[in-house]
């Protein structure tokens, strides 16, 4: 009886089809177009030397543990949501931060800062820089003969100094204690308790000017006349 020759050529190639099913590598050469590729408790592991690429988009619901080293190219990428970053990080490059950002702990800078905006103090958290201590509308430089604060547009030494503005005379107080000196665009003072010396464009006045009677001097100098003894002390002549 004779075996049809189709016969013999499906069957021997059926029998190739089935030796290449068994000594192929299932999934070495794959392709899912328009379907959808499941693990269900299982693990879909790359190794060897192997790469993962997704060109697209990829979403991930759940935690993501990376080893080694983690390397973000290009433009655009970014963090919604809340994260953490565990470890030493280096950043090469351009690194912008939009919206508001808290670090706890201990931060390092090295080399230059530019700021183009405003870097708020608040809280009360400090800024400090040696002897330098910068806080919420004060600022503090210690070190010298004596430590200084600036605070309310005034400026104290722990010696009891104080240069302040002179809103009276446009200008700006020196005091220590009852004692003061004033510069202003239009007069210059100083003062020692009930004493002033006051220096304007039309002249000199005294405040608290010692008297001497006329009979003392030793010219016999006008009454309301100034007065100056062989020491060089002022006196404001009065009669007697």
């Amino acid at each position: 009886m004779a075996i049809d020759a189709d016969l013999i050529a499906e069957l021997r190639d059926l029998r190739d089809r089935i030796r290449d099913l068994e000594t192929g590598i299932p999934l070495q050469n794959a392709s899912v177009s328009a379907g959808r590729l499941r693990f269900i408790g299982g693990l879909l592991r790359i190794d060897s030397g192997g790469r993962l690429e997704v060109v697209g988009s990829a979403t991930i619901d759940g935690s993501t543990n990376v080893t080694g080293t983690f390397v973000l190219t290009g433009a655009g990428w970014r963090i919604v949501g809340s994260g953490t970053i565990e470890g030493p990080t280096t950043v090469t490059g351009t690194l912008k931060v939009d919206g508001d950002t808290r670090i706890t702990g201990t931060l390092g800078l090295e080399g230059d800062i530019a700021l183009t905006g405003n870097m708020g103090i608040a809280d009360g958290g400090r800024f400090v820089a040696g002897d330098v201590v910068i806080e919420e509308d004060k600022v503090t430089v210690g070190g010298g003969d004596s430590p200084a604060t600036l605070q309310d547009s005034a400026l104290s030494f722990q010696t009891g100094g104080r240069v302040e503005a002179d809103a009276t005379n446009a200008g700006i107080r020196m005091s220590v204690g009852a004692n003061k000196v004033y510069v202003g665009t239009g007069a210059v003072a100083m003062q020692l308790g009930g004493r002033a010396f006051i220096v304007t464009a039309t002249g000199f006045t005294f405040a608290g000017l010692d008297t001497i009677p006329k009979s003392q001097t030793l010219d016999a100098n006008p009454i309301g006349s100034l007065y100056v003894d062989p020491s060089g002390k002022p006196y404001r002549v009065i009669a007697g």
